[in-house]
């Protein structure tokens, strides 16, 4: 049941992209944020193209704490990729990923791949019948 779940999820965001009209091109801000306890900055880029993006954000504290977020998307010729990855200061990195693939013949195959801070990789993989 979650495996159906999950490719209604990715095939509703692969309908919606084929749906819309492409607009390539790339924009980003920087926004600093001054409280009582010091202060921080965030930086956001976005690069699109017409057949996925790339948005990349960017927080630093002035106390050395930070994290910079990365969500890349593709698509096209049956195929959804997603990921995300998250890089933390003095900390391991963690990320995870989604795989669709219409195979054509009345079924998709996923894989969906989360990688913890920890270390620990975790990975499932199967395929699906769609109506």
């Amino acid at each position: 049941m979650p495996s159906k779940i999950l490719f209604a999820a990715g095939a509703a965001a692969i309908a919606a992209l084929a749906a819309a009209p492409s607009f390539a091109g790339e924009h980003g801000h920087v926004r600093v944020m001054r409280g009582w306890g010091g202060r921080a900055v965030e930086t956001r880029h976005v690069d699109r193209t017409s057949s996925g993006a790339t948005v990349t954000r960017n927080y630093q504290t002035s106390y050395g704490t930070g994290v910079k977020a990365t969500r890349t998307t593709s698509h096209g010729d049956g195929t959804f990729d997603s990921t995300r990855t998250y890089a933390f200061d003095n900390r391991p990195e963690a990320g995870r990923s989604l795989s669709l693939h219409n195979n054509g013949d009345g079924t998709a195959s996923y894989t969906r791949t989360v990688a913890h801070p920890s270390g620990v990789v975790t990975e499932k993989s199967g395929t699906v019948t769609y109506p």
